[in-house]
């Protein structure tokens, strides 16, 4: 057999090994995020409007502009799990910051830019490296098997060892999304009950750095799974800074599936922002907005596994295509019925934990779908996942106050129907490719056997 060289790990791992090497970076991975998320959440609040809404966009605007531009050569200048630590422990210093500003009122302008600055640029780098340790760990997991652990796969084709694929793809997708979404829900809950115990937001902050940084720690203790980083083919050594880029234009499944990532980013500006804001703080209460926001990720981390096992039976499309009817039915509600409507429990609850469901499928089989188009490319497909869904999500901060609801909800809804149409194509080339490259592997293995062919 031909050894894999796409990938470089010691000593090889077996199967049992990578799946708790991935839920130890998916734990470690989602804290550290899960601390972000949460003082991204405070940020107004405690900081003010201005302070606050200009350090998260420095935060998003630093977070895109290293997704698109330097991320993926970073990531395979100094590796997979180089890049996470880093990464992780400039998030810390993000987190940090909050403390630091409410500490020391007089510099808080300077340490919140400085953390923004450094939290958004690291971020790029972090989830881009999350992405390619997840593609690397989905080829090793198959190559473990195909080393002879067990002989079920051994005398398989090459159609039966690609599904073997996308079924680790969904399993591992599920996993990371388990965690991450687990974690959301849980720090959500470990800082309402700080908030009011004495020293309330400072010790809030103070706790919140202590779990960014054992979550840091935490990941230096992961295998290392290294995509190799030659330069064949004499490409310059710019040529990988820009491998976002290069796959957005050069493969036309990445450019279809940008609407359906930014239905996602797009929806996720528009439930913390309008929803937030003009129904849940006026016709509810402020203690809503996290109580429903925990109620999105509670949901969702409780269909991860479960929509794994459905995407191993069933495929990952109808899943993909579901979130995406998810996204746009909530926002038909959000268009036909009023705010004063809205602003009523019994029909929040429910549009809430469809939410949830649509977020499962974004933070899991999404990727393994990603994962499954590009698998090769881990860095760049999920460079791309944070250009999409961050060009989105930022636009949507930045416009939706100036913007009627129509016009709002138009925009959510029009994305997220783009969005089936773009993944119904991108599925579609896809299968074709699918289908060639299984066509191209059969021929060779006939011709190597009867000596016939161009085969070599």
């Amino acid at each position: 057999m031909v050894p894999n060289t796409d990938v470089q790990v010691a000593p090889k791992l077996s199967r049992s090994a990578i799946r708790k090497n991935v839920l130890l970076m998916s734990m470690c991975f989602s804290l550290n995020h899960a601390c972000v998320t949460t003082v991204i959440g405070l940020a107004s609040s405690e900081l003010g409007d201005t302070l606050g809404g200009v350090s998260v966009g420095v935060l998003y605007l630093m977070y895109t502009l290293t997704a698109m531009v330097g991320a993926t050569g970073i990531v395979e200048k100094v590796g997979t799990k180089r890049a996470l630590v880093t990464g992780a422990w400039a998030y810390c210093f993000y987190v940090g910051s909050f403390l630091l500003a409410i500490l020391w009122e007089s510099g808080e302008w300077g340490f919140c830019m400085a953390g923004s600055l450094l939290g958004g640029t690291a971020a790029g780098w972090l989830w881009t490296a999350q992405g390619a340790y997840f593609s690397v760990a989905v080829e090793l997991h198959v190559d473990a098997t195909q080393r002879g652990e067990t002989t079920e796969l051994l005398s398989k084709n090459a159609a039966e060892i690609a599904e073997e694929k996308t079924k680790v793809s969904a399993q591992l997708a599920g996993l990371f999304s388990m965690c991450y979404l687990g974690c959301e829900v849980g720090v959500k809950i470990l800082s309402f009950g700080v908030l009011l115990a004495p020293g309330g937001s400072t010790f809030l902050f103070v706790v919140l750095t202590i779990i960014a940084c054992v979550s840091s720690c935490g990941l230096s203790y992961i295998v290392q799974l290294e995509p190799k980083t030659s330069v064949e083919g004499g490409k310059p050594a710019w040529h990988s800074a820009f491998g976002a880029l290069e796959l957005l234009f050069t493969d036309r499944k990445m450019i279809l599936l940008y609407p359906a990532e930014m239905a996602y980013g797009f929806f996720i500006a528009f439930v913390n922002y309008y929803a937030a804001s003009k129904i849940l703080d006026e016709y509810l209460s402020e203690a809503s907005i996290p109580l429903l926001g925990s109620l999105i990720s509670l949901v969702a981390a409780a269909v991860s596994m479960p929509f794994s096992s459905a995407a191993i039976t069933y495929g990952k499309a109808p899943l993909m295509v579901g979130g995406l009817l998810a996204l746009l039915l909530d926002m038909i509600v959000f268009t036909f019925l009023s705010d004063h409507t809205l602003g009523n429990w019994a029909i929040l609850v429910p549009m809430y934990t469809v939410y949830g469901l649509a977020r499962a499928v974004f933070e899991g089989q999404n990727k393994a779908i990603l994962q499954d188009f590009f698998p090769q490319q881990g860095a760049a497909w999920s460079a791309n996942f944070i250009l999409s869904s961050g060009i989105a999500g930022g636009l949507g901060f930045i416009l939706f106050p100036y913007l009627s609801k129509l016009a709002i909800t138009t925009i959510c809804s029009g994305t997220s129907f783009l969005g089936i149409l773009g993944f119904i194509l991108a599925q579609r080339l896809y299968e074709h490719e699918v289908a060639e490259n299984l066509q191209k592997a059969d021929f060779k293995g006939k011709s190597i056997v009867t000596g016939t062919g161009d085969a070599p």
